[in-house]
């Protein structure tokens, strides 16, 4: 029985081994609203692929990209697609916040000479994280304005980290939330290794009072919904915190 015990756990390991060594994400694209799409990239988690969300925004002459992909491989993907299908210069990318699933094809912007836009607190975080973000350093909130295209960011508060920001782009009513806003498949708060979860659901009720008018709102994983997706927060919050 013993041996047959250590038999199992050894082809157990070896399968989620070979599922590691043979994973080779790959980007997927979809429409969201007008001049809007989502970009989807994939890391394993628990040993099956997991999304995370980020935004292409299509304006008159160029393209903004908020947060990058999972890694280097997906981030050269987004540029490729942008350029085959919007063939439209990437005027800038917003990161969000330090996590790699934001920041990680950040060298992969630099070497196409796509300007990243990010808070110095999220530049002071990801350099502790081994990575150097260049580019336009901002304090908590700006607006992007190029043609054909507004985009507000917005620091509500601490939550999901210290430095999480948000998306506004008031020609759709759509609000990016990034991690800080949960998607209704989630059932836990996910990574709180950073969180302040003390703080979070006054930084979401925050999100209420500023965009009234708020129609979508895409969180930083799985499926993208309505103002639901913050009360969705709220409430798993209330369960998840002591």
């Amino acid at each position: 029985m013993h041996n047959v015990l250590i038999s199992f756990l050894l082809l157990l390991a070896y399968s989620f081994s070979a599922q590691a060594q043979t994973f080779q994400p790959e980007l997927e694209v979809q429409p969201h609203s007008k001049g809007v799409f989502v970009h989807i990239s994939y890391q394993l988690y628990g040993g099956t692929p997991f999304p995370s969300n980020g935004l292409i925004v299509v304006g008159d002459t160029s393209v903004l990209l908020i947060d990058t992909p999972w890694d280097s491989l997906q981030s050269e993907q987004l540029v490729q697609w942008v350029a085959n299908e919007i063939k439209k210069p990437i005027g800038y990318c917003v990161v969000t916040h330090s996590h790699a699933d934001r920041t990680a094809g950040y060298q992969v912007m630099q070497r196409h000479g796509i300007p990243l836009v990010f808070s110095q607190e999220t530049a002071a975080l990801s350099q502790a994280q081994g990575r150097r973000l260049q580019g336009i350093a901002h304090e908590r909130d700006t607006t992007l304005a190029m043609a054909g295209l507004n985009a507000e960011i917005f620091f509500p508060g601490r939550g999901h980290t210290a430095d999480n920001q948000v998306v506004w782009l008031p020609a759709q009513q759509l609000l990016f939330g990034g991690c800080l806003v949960k998607s209704k498949e989630a059932t836990s708060m996910g990574n709180v290794a950073d969180a302040d979860l003390a703080a979070w659901p006054t930084t979401i009720r925050q999100l209420y009072t500023k965009y009234p008018r708020l129609r979508y709102v895409v969180p930083g994983h799985q499926q993208w919904g309505d103002i639901q997706l913050l009360m969705h927060t709220l409430e798993l919050l209330k369960k998840h915190t002591p």
